[in-house]
C-alpha cells in the first residue's frame, strides 16, 4: 500500500468533513442507506481493488497542493 501525504490544515478540513456527514448520516433513514455485510472473499476482492497507480497519485498530490 503507498501513502499519499496530505497538509496538516487539509487533514484538518477533511477530518471536519467528516464529521459533518458521519453526524447526516446518522439521521437519514437506514432503509435509505441499507448496510451491506460483506463475506471475506469479496473483502479480499475489495483489498485487490484499492490501489492508487502512479499517475492517480499524483493528481491526488497536486489537488492537495492547493
Amino acid at each position: 500500500m503507498k501513502t499519499i501525504l496530505v497538509p496538516q490544515q487539509r487533514y484538518e478540513i477533511m477530518e471536519q468533513q467528516a464529521a459533518l456527514y458521519r453526524e447526516v448520516l446518522k439521521k437519514v433513514a437506514k432503509d435509505v442507506f441499507p448496510t451491506e455485510l460483506y463475506s471475506e472473499k469479496r473483502l479480499i476482492e475489495f483489498l485487490k481493488e484499492d490501489r492508487v497507480n502512479a499517475a492517480m497519485k499524483r493528481r491526488v498530490q497536486k489537488i492537495f497542493r492547493r
